[in-house]
This record gives C-alpha cells, structure tokens and sequence, in this order.
C-alpha cells in the first residue's frame, strides 16, 4: 500500500506550516485590535492598574508579572492553535496552509480520515516539540533532528505522526481536463485591478449621493465610502459571476470562473464563499491603514502586523503560481478555478481546382 500512496515531502509540509503560522498570527493580532476597538479605554486602564499598581515602587516586580503575563499569552495562544487545527481537520480534513499545498492529515493505517483523538494527540506533540525553546535556544536542534529524521523516513513522518499513527498525504488532483487552459496570475491580477477601480467609481457616486441628501461630515462619509466598497464588491462578484460566469474585469481578460470539478457555472453558496473570503483577505490589510484606526493603534503593533500580512499574502500568492491548477486559498475552499477562455477560430477552406 506504501507504494501507491504519494506522501507529501518534508518542504511542502514545512510550508504548509509556516502559511498556518502566519494566518493564525494575523488572526491574533486582529483579535487584540478588535478587542481594543470594542472595550472602553477606561477598562483598559483600571485592567493596567490592576495588575500594576505598584509602578513606582518595585521595578523588579513589574517586569516579574510581565513576564508571568507574556507566558500566560503564549499558553493561551498555543492552546487556541491547537483547539482551531484540530476543529479543522476533524470537520475539514485540511488547515489552510496544507489546503494551499494539496495535503492532508490522514490514519496512517486506513488512509482514511484521521479521528478525533489521533488529531488531538499529533497537534498537542507538535506544540509540546517547541516548549524547549523557551528555556533555550540550543533546544532548536530538536526540530532540526525531528525534520532530518523525517526526511529518511519511508513515510515521511514526523515523531507526532508517528506516535497518533497519521501520514501525511500530498494530494493530486485528477487527471482530467488535459486540455484545459487555467487563467494565470498576471493576468487574474489585471481583472482585478479593472474591477477595482469599477468598484471604487461607484462607491464614490454612492458616497456623494449621500452626502447630497444627508450632509454627512467628512469621517462619516469616509466610514460610509469603506463600509459601502466592502459590501458591495461581494455583493457584485456574487452577481456578475452567478449570472456572467465573472465579473466586468474577468470578463474582458477573458476568464471565466468554474466549479472545479465539473467545469459547470457555479452555484451560488460557491460564489458567496468565494468573494467573501476575497474579502476577509482584504480586511487585514484595512485595519492597518492608520488613517482609519490610528486612535486604536500604534507603531509596535502596526509595523509588525503589517509585515506579517505582507508575508501571509506572498505566501499565497507564490503557492497560487507553482499550483496546477492556478488556485488561490479562496478558490480551493470554494472549489472554484479561475478558467481563460479562448475565442473560437473559424477556419475557411478554400475552394481546390
């Protein structure tokens, strides 16, 4: 059975990793701001006071229960890690970094869907592999030996999947479709530049609009402006690619948007996932636009968060190039592929004698 089962290498798994890593991180750190956004400033200063009330006096104090605070944020953090990894490929069979390289946590016996427990047990071992690394950095030479390990190992497995008793299978994509051109990168970014601008002229007719008939102030209409760009382009993707086949953009770089496995128009919940996750993709990248949220942020959280979705987007965009079928994250959930479609060439025969 090892023969015919293709499992994934140790650099695609190490990729699929790192992408997780970076979209769980943003997720944190949007969390921290939206919890900044919504409390009151009051509460935050009586929760600083509370823990700190003796600033003036005990300096040793204060960084004793920094660092008691910073070990309780990193716990917490790596148990939502595991508790989101696990709830995912229990009920998903994938997270999004190893959705984005096409593999999947499977029982290394059956080759079917892993259980629960055995989920359970290889993300709480791969957590517990990094603890060392907190008392010291020489500890860094577990993983590098658990990686080397891997590498010769006939399954590919780590010393987790090893004791859960999963493998880890790279998932190909059937041979169907040969014949079949997939839009490519460049030019699904030019339609999206074109829709862009589509999006953002009716937006600001929409804005002008209201502030024609209500007298908005200049915040309010700029609230209204990213409020009504947000919306409306799901609500115009859902449209244009239910009723088109893809939107104005797509259309004149001659792409077409399909399901995957049946090449047919897709339905409308696959459409709905689609743009809504094009969207939560755009999202981090508004929050760290200062001039919308500069009385919530700082500089230490800003540059940071910027750079980690800066990264997180290469990182999809690089795994969108070397992909066959030319998918990003929001196609693969969605089970879409963005397909270029050529015109037709009518050829004339002419008339022999």
């Amino acid at each position: 059975m090892d023969a015919k089962v293709n499992y994934a290498v140790i650099t695609k798994r190490v990729a699929a990793y790192v992408v997780d890593q970076m979209i769980f991180l943003v997720c944190c750190s949007f969390f921290f701001l939206l919890i900044s956004f919504i409390l009151p400033e009051e509460f935050l200063a009586n929760f600083f006071n509370y823990v700190f009330p003796d600033t003036n006096t005990d300096t040793g104090l204060i960084s004793g229960r920094y660092e008691i605070l910073e070990d309780l944020g990193t716990l917490l953090e790596s148990l939502v890690y595991i508790a989101l990894e696990v709830l995912m490929i229990t009920r998903l069979g994938w997270t999004p970094g190893k959705l984005l390289l096409g593999i999947y946590i499977k029982d290394a016996s059956t080759l079917k869907n892993a259980a629960s427990m055995q989920v359970v047990m290889r993300s709480t071992l791969k957590a517990l592999l990094f603890i060392p690394l907190y008392i010291s950095e020489w500890f860094l030479i577990l993983p590098i030996l658990v990686l080397i390990f891997a590498a010769f190992d006939k399954r590919k497995q780590f010393f987790h999947d090893k004791i859960a008793k999963t493998v880890v299978m790279d998932y190909k994509p059937e041979e169907c479709h040969l014949n079949l051109n997939y839009a490519g990168i460049t030019r699904r970014v030019i339609a999206d530049i074109i829709d862009y601008f589509i999006l953002k002229g009716v937006s600001l007719v929409f804005v002008v609009f209201v502030w024609a008939i209500l007298r908005t102030t200049i915040p309010q209409s700029l609230a209204i402006y990213t409020c009504s760009s947000f919306l409306l382009s799901i609500v115009f993707g859902v449209f244009m690619v239910k009723k088109s086949g893809g939107t104005p953009g797509q259309l004149s770089c001659g792409i077409h948007i399909k399901d995957a496995n049946t090449l047919e128009n897709v339905t409308l919940v696959q459409a709905i996932i689609r743009y809504s996750l094009i969207k939560v993709v755009h999202f981090p990248i508004l929050i760290t636009r200062k001039e919308f949220f500069n009385k919530y942020t700082s500089e230490w959280w800003i540059d940071p968060s910027s750079c980690l979705i800066l990264m997180a987007i290469i990182l999809i965009f690089v795994c969108a190039i070397f992909d066959r079928r030319k998918q990003f994250l929001h196609d693969k959930i969605a089970k879409t592929v963005a397909v270029k479609m050529k015109a037709e060439v009518i050829v004339i025969n002419k008339p022999t004698g």
